[in-house]
């Protein structure tokens, strides 16, 4: 084994917990050489708040089988340059997540709210009570808590 490869095998100590907890589950997850680039984005990027956020979106469409794991980093690369291209005007969000998986987001602007979920967090029942619910809350009909 060459000096490269073994400095790989390093990269997994340095992941997020997320992604440990998954490999340790099914360590088939991800490769070594998929882990040193995730590495080495997170020491670049991984002070910025926004990053972590991208890596768990390619986190959760690998898991989906939606996107490769040769292909995380380069996801959430491509994903950071678009949120620093676009305008500035949001002024929080936060994920939603759901047994430590990220499920979806909410995030604030000066003249909207935007809730995104995946598709298949709700179920029929579910996703009508959120209907009812919003439509309520627009309506002014809830009572204030």
């Amino acid at each position: 084994m060459n000096r490269e490869d073994m400095y790989r095998y390093y990269a997994y100590d340095d992941l997020p917990q997320f992604i440990i907890s998954d490999l340790n589950t099914n360590p088939r997850l991800l490769s070594r050489s998929a882990a040193s680039d995730i590495k080495r984005l997170l020491k670049q990027c991984g002070h910025l708040p926004s990053f972590n956020a991208y890596l768990a979106e390619a986190w959760a469409l690998l898991l989906e089988n939606e996107l490769d794991q040769t292909k995380i980093a380069a996801f959430a690369t491509r994903k950071l340059k678009g949120h620093e291209e676009k305008d500035s005007h949001i002024q929080n969000s936060r994920n939603l997540i759901r047994d430590g998986k990220k499920v979806g987001n909410i995030a604030w602007t000066e003249k909207h709210i935007t809730v995104k979920l995946n598709a298949k967090t709700l179920n029929s029942e579910q996703e009508q009570k959120l209907k009812d619910f919003l439509e309520k809350l627009i309506e002014g009909e809830l009572a204030e808590v």
